[in-house]
């Protein structure tokens, strides 16, 4: 009889365990599956539009501020380059592989992008014209973390210093219009000096500090404003206006996007604002008001 209820005992056990594992079963999958899966989609999407707007930040702290790559992924292993800042077309590899996650690399040299990896010396004429340290230069990346992929989307982080960033799809056939759109847009962009900040009517300190882009002195995409503490914002143009890193709150107004409009008497260089107007950067032609 002792025999016969520890079997029952034990039988009980092993099928409530048995239930119990199976109801805490939360993949069905194994993680290498559903890596496999990732890797597949992540390529899925990189091929399925071909062709993206890149927002791509480099710096550790996006200092530099953001600039437009176009990516075209013209097979599983060939991709084309081309940047808002640059006239140059360039084609290279590109691959997603297995790492924490899917991993985007641009894998062999593209100078479209790999230009904000080089050391300083090698980002401008000289020595005393390079951008950022003479040994590290932007901290551009080149390898990213897919974090999320669709036929419309892709976000990245990237592996080295952590930038989020997207890729937004687009027609191929529209391209073309696109990338001229977007440097017009940045040409336009880059003969200003400086800008003068309002907030809800009130001008702040701070404007966008010069840097030296390909032997050019232009703003840096990003200007650090003298509120308290103060500030520094990140933001990359478009083809109508300017989109920051990130939502930033500047004296009480919450900010992620500006429009451009075209000139007044009030504002004979046009100007950036929000949709409210309560957020406007007001461009110079000289590095001091």
């Amino acid at each position: 009889m002792k025999t016969q209820y520890l079997f029952i005992t034990v039988l009980a056990i092993l099928l409530f365990t048995g239930c119990d594992k199976k109801k805490d079963r939360i993949f069905e999958d194994s993680p290498a599956a559903r890596l496999n899966a990732s890797i597949n989609d992540a390529y899925s999407a990189l091929n399925g539009k071909k062709t993206w707007i890149f927002s791509f930040y480099p710096g550790a702290n996006v200092e530099y501020g953001g600039f437009n790559l176009f990516p075209n992924f013209t097979t599983s292993v060939d991709v084309t380059l081309q940047a808002d800042y640059a006239t140059t077309t360039q084609s290279s590899t590109f691959k997603v592989y297995a790492g924490s996650g899917p991993i985007l690399t641009f894998d062999t040299y593209n100078s479209v992008i790999h230009y904000f990896s080089l050391p300083g010396y090698y980002t401008g004429n000289s020595t005393s014209l390079g951008i950022g340290a003479s040994d590290s230069g932007m901290k551009g990346e080149f390898e990213f973390l897919v974090l999320s992929s669709s036929q419309d989307s892709v976000v990245l982080k990237g592996r080295k210093y952590g930038n989020v960033m997207k890729m937004r799809a687009v027609a191929s056939d529209q391209l073309a219009t696109i990338i001229a759109n977007y440097k017009t847009a940045n040409t336009k962009f880059n003969t200003y000096r400086g800008f003068a900040i309002e907030v809800n009517g009130k001008t702040l300190q701070g404007v966008p500090t010069l840097a030296t882009v390909n032997g050019t002195s232009r703003p840096n995409r990003s200007f650090t404003l003298a509120t308290t503490p103060s500030l520094t914002v990140s933001y990359i143009t478009t083809d109508t206006g300017i989109e920051f890193y990130k939502e930033y709150t500047i004296e009480g107004v919450k900010v992620n996007k500006l429009t451009f409009f075209a000139a007044t008497t009030q504002y004979p260089l046009g100007y950036y604002a929000n949709s409210n107007n309560t957020f406007k950067m007001i461009p110079r032609l000289t590095t001091t008001p």
